[in-house]
């Protein structure tokens, strides 16, 4: 019996030998040798009968050996859970105890070391094999009893798969991110090629503005500088000397005005009250008057306009137009008025007045700025400054004294020839010394104020009714203001454009400028003054 048993055990080992050996042969990875009974230690042999439970077990674990590619050695035979099949009623025998010390180590020197970056580096054609087997050993082994009590070489094939996948996935992921970011850059690099072209452009028409300023601005300063040497070379022309600086415009309209107003206060004191005066002249002095009159006012056959003799301070108003008419026909029609001796035997062209007037008439027609400028540097020569510190002090002195005694002689001898003339016919009889000397005074600041305007280079022009002939009344002139005797509130509607019949004060106008230009642009100095019969004409 017990050979038979033995007979028995032989021949099932000789069959799993053959099994395993066909298994090694058709996949050289899994030529593994199972160990002996005898082989197994004693703590891991059970009873001889093992359960189906535990005969799948040890497959599993067989197959989870042969999926991890854990090398067995090829000396020693398979085992199956370290118990023998008997031949007969199937019962089972416990191996041969191993008492071999070194299992433990070569069990572990036997398990290799696995790296996912050599499974990943397998070629197509081993993955190709290793699916070929894995098929055929499925079919072999069914898969529910590969499948180890605690899941453990399933779990590893999973943590494999999940590795490659998540590989696979990063690469791909990779992929896609690189592309973006070249992609990225290539924007980038098109962004700051067009910031680039747009900085330079931009830096370009900057510099060309830039040059363009240069330009202007050097323009500009020599225009600056042109228009500052002209400023100069006309201050330095007319400011000389601090003595002839020009007097202010508002202040020589005032001294005018105030010229005016001592003409008309003189004769209103010195002027007879009664009209009737007016036609109980002699022949000789009434044609003696009209004769005068006739230069400030408009005469018709020898007699005077109608509405003039009869209406009140007729006598003020015509002594105060011929003493206007006096006054400025004598010093502002004439620059040289000062230097004429009233020699009654000298020829009139031999006087010298007369000759430096012909020399300054004839100078205008060649030139207005030359001609002006020569007759103000003549007078301005004439009458130099006081200085005490110069070498030739006594002599501008001299010179100067010369000046202001013919000025003052011009206006007396001018002041007796009005006291003389046919006016003294509308004075009173009984006038004082004090109105007398008032008189004289008039004539005097006359002459000095004369004299310093045409040392000006501005020309002066003065227009008396012998200008102004058939002059028509218009209220909103700027040239003419009418008299305080027109009453032109009360008569306003019907007075314009009726003829001026009085030239009661002259107008006097101002030419040019003090640097010598503009002498065709001209503006008013002293306003005229003007009366017209304010009577309705009859129908």
């Amino acid at each position: 019996m017990d050979s038979q048993l033995q007979d028995s055990q032989q021949q099932d080992s000789q069959q799993q030998n053959s099994q395993q050996k066909n298994s090694q042969q058709r996949d050289p990875v899994y030529r593994i040798e199972p160990l002996d009974a005898d082989e197994v230690p004693p703590e891991y042999q059970g009873d001889r009968v093992a359960s189906s439970r535990n005969r799948r077990s040890n497959i599993v674990g067989r197959n989870d050996t042969r999926r991890r590619g854990i090398p067995r050695d090829p000396s020693t035979p398979p085992s199956r859970g370290g118990t023998r099949r008997d031949g007969g009623g199937g019962a089972r025998r416990p191996a041969p105890p191993n008492d071999s010390p070194s299992f433990a180590s070569r069990l572990v020197g036997m398990l290799p070391t696995w790296s996912p970056k050599q499974a990943f580096e397998k070629d197509s054609s081993e993955q190709h094999e290793q699916d070929g087997h894995r098929r055929r050993h499925n079919s072999e082994y069914p898969e529910e009893e590969f499948h180890g009590v605690d899941g453990t070489s399933e779990q590893m094939l999973i943590y494999k798969y999940d590795i490659m996948e998540g590989q696979q996935s990063f690469r791909e992921s990779l992929e896609v991110k690189e592309r973006e970011w070249e992609e990225r850059e290539r924007q980038l690099q098109r962004h700051i090629s067009q910031i680039t072209r747009d900085f330079e452009e931009s830096s370009h028409n900057l510099q060309a503005k830039l040059r363009e300023s240069e330009s202007e601005k050097l323009v500009m300063r020599e225009e600056h500088n042109a228009f500052i040497r002209k400023q100069q070379e006309a201050g330095f022309g007319r400011m000389e000397s601090a003595r002839w600086l020009p007097m202010d415009e508002g202040n020589v309209m005032h001294k005018l005005d105030r010229l005016k107003t001592d003409m008309r206060s003189w004769a209103k004191a010195t002027s007879f009250k009664d009209n009737s005066r007016l036609r109980s002249f002699a022949e000789a002095e009434s044609a003696a008057l009209i004769q005068d009159l006739a230069n400030v006012a408009l005469v018709e056959n020898g007699q005077l306009p109608d509405g003039l003799s009869t209406i009140a301070r007729s006598p003020m108003l015509l002594l105060n137009a011929l003493l206007a008419h006096s006054v400025y026909t004598s010093f502002f029609r004439s620059p040289f008025f000062f230097l004429s001796n009233n020699d009654p035997n000298a020829a009139s062209d031999a006087r010298p007045e007369r000759i430096l007037e012909d020399i300054y008439e004839c100078a205008q027609e060649g030139s207005l700025q030359d001609a002006h400028t020569w007759r103000s540097q003549t007078l301005r020569l004439l009458m130099p400054p006081l200085r005490n510190d110069a070498r030739d002090a006594d002599a501008e002195k001299q010179l100067r004294c010369t000046t202001e005694d013919s000025i003052a002689q011009a206006a007396g001898r001018q002041a007796s020839a009005f006291l003389a003339s046919p006016a003294r016919y509308l004075i009173e009889d009984n006038a004082n010394t004090v109105l007398t000397s008032k008189f004289k005074k008039i004539y005097s600041d006359a002459a000095k104020l004369s004299y310093m305007l045409w040392t000006r280079r501005t020309q002066m022009r003065c227009f008396t009714l012998h200008e102004m002939k058939h002059l028509a009344f218009d209220h909103e002139s700027s040239d003419f203001d009418p008299d305080n005797l027109v009453r032109f509130e009360d008569h306003e509607d019907h007075l314009k454009g009726k003829t001026v019949t009085v030239i009661v004060h002259p107008l006097l106008k101002a030419y040019g400028t003090d640097e010598a230009k503009d002498y065709d642009q001209g503006r008013v100095w002293a306003k005229g003054v003007v009366w017209l019969d304010s009577k309705k004409s009859p129908m």
